[in-house]
């Protein structure tokens, strides 16, 4: 499952990355340090979650229970991590904005009270 994870958030780093290039902060804006904690948290996870899936497909038959739990214990934070920083993604968009335009409808003569 570790493996199918992977590709997936690759995918995620890829497409921020190209989504800050166009729509991201720039300055002084409070949301950059959001956005750059949001970065880092997805660089730590994505170079934890490649290490541990590594470390399993070659460690999985002789590990021992002490390695077993350490691997756990690490992949329970890596997780956490993962976690934060999504919120940190929420933040951004739902509390500053970044990435997100106003609909056509808000903005047209039809509806000039929006």
């Amino acid at each position: 499952m570790l493996w199918w994870t992977l590709p997936a958030l690759m995918l995620a780093i890829v497409s921020g990355n190209l989504a800050h290039d166009t729509h991201g902060p720039q300055g002084q804006n409070p949301s950059v340090g959001v956005l750059e904690n949001h970065e880092a948290l997805g660089y730590a996870s994505a170079a934890v979650l490649v290490l541990l899936a590594f470390w399993r497909s070659v460690r999985s038959r002789a590990m021992s229970l002490l390695e077993q739990r350490g691997y756990w214990l690490i992949l329970t934070l890596s997780l956490g991590f993962m976690f934060w920083g999504a919120y940190l993604g929420g933040r951004l968009v739902y509390q500053h904005g970044v990435g997100v335009h106003p609909s056509a409808l808000s903005s047209s003569r039809i509806f000039p009270h929006f």
